[in-house]
């Protein structure tokens, strides 16, 4: 089973896509999954490697996605969970 960065490397075709729909929808919940979705691309993959795709972000949540990415501690380095081979 791929696990990790390899398996994230597969969301990066998507990542404009998620922009897209969370820049332009109005629902509360898509915009919160939307950017819990991008928070996770910044863990997994790092902030330089994602916030290229993020041209089409509002300003707003491209300063949100900056606060999280401040706070968040880097040195935490992202693994499988124990139990998955």
């Amino acid at each position: 089973m791929i696990y990790g960065i390899k398996r994230m490397n597969y969301l990066k075709p998507y990542i404009p896509e998620i922009v897209r729909i969370i820049s332009s929808e109005k629902l509360p919940a898509i915009k919160t999954e939307g950017m819990n979705t991008l928070r996770e691309a910044y863990k997994w993959l790092s902030k330089d490697v994602v916030e290229p795709m993020l041209k089409e972000l509002k300003e707003g949540l491209k300063k949100e996605l900056d606060t999280f990415w401040e706070t968040y501690d880097t040195t935490i380095v992202m693994t499988a969970p124990k139990d998955i081979k």
